[in-house]
């Protein structure tokens, strides 16, 4: 009997192919996630040299997929925030939110009944503008509109949010939004939400 033998060193080929997919995958996410960190670092540091009434603040956050039509595939993630608001008098400001955000999952292809695959979502930039109302000395809220991009188009969405500055200073702060994209996908009329929890320091 010929014995068995099994080299170790020979390649495999669909494992080598799902490993180099995944590596470029990988490698555009990082790439996109720098340049969002490097453009909110020195849009920071330029704005933080300008005075009251503009408020502008930095955050990192966790993202958890609430509902969508291929959950599994955007079940979470990470992103980076900055928020921009012009404190007028009153209790009521505008309120710029920019955003960028990474999402994990299974990543699975998933086909609908026409046989059409739905894409899932890794990287996702949102523009959100709205009111912000000041709740006290500590809490505010807010409810934006915009658009998120994902997948080489814009998606209209919404996102109420109530926030904490948890410091006497009140340069620190945590928030908590919930983002409504109202049509997620390409072939079907279903939305995506998603809750962020996100800590924030305000130059």
């Amino acid at each position: 009997m010929q014995p068995f033998t099994f080299n170790f060193l020979e390649p495999n080929t669909k494992w080598m192919s799902s490993f180099t997919q995944l590596n470029k995958k990988l490698r555009v996410s990082i790439s996109y996630l720098s340049i969002l960190i490097l453009c909110i670092v020195l849009t920071g540091n330029a704005v933080a040299q300008i005075k009251k009434p503009l408020k502008i603040t930095l955050l990192g956050q966790g993202n958890f997929g609430v509902y969508d039509e291929t959950l599994s595939n955007n079940s979470g993630g990470i992103g980076l925030g900055l928020n921009i608001a012009y404190h007028l008098k009153g209790k009521m400001h505008p309120l710029l939110e920019l955003n960028g955000d990474l999402f994990a999952g299974t990543k699975e292809a998933i086909v609908n009944q026409d046989g059409r695959i739905y894409e899932s979502k890794s990287q996702i930039g949102s523009i959100y503008v709205g009111p912000q109302i000041l709740l006290g000395k500590r809490f505010f809220a807010s409810t934006t509109a915009g658009a998120s991009f994902f997948n080489d188009n814009a998606h209209l969405g919404i996102r109420p949010s109530l926030g904490y500055l948890f410091t006497p200073n009140g340069h620190w702060l945590l928030k908590t939004s919930f983002t409504h994209i109202f049509k997620a996908e390409a072939i079907s009329e279903n939305p995506f939400g998603y809750l962020s929890l996100a800590i924030g320091f305000r130059f």
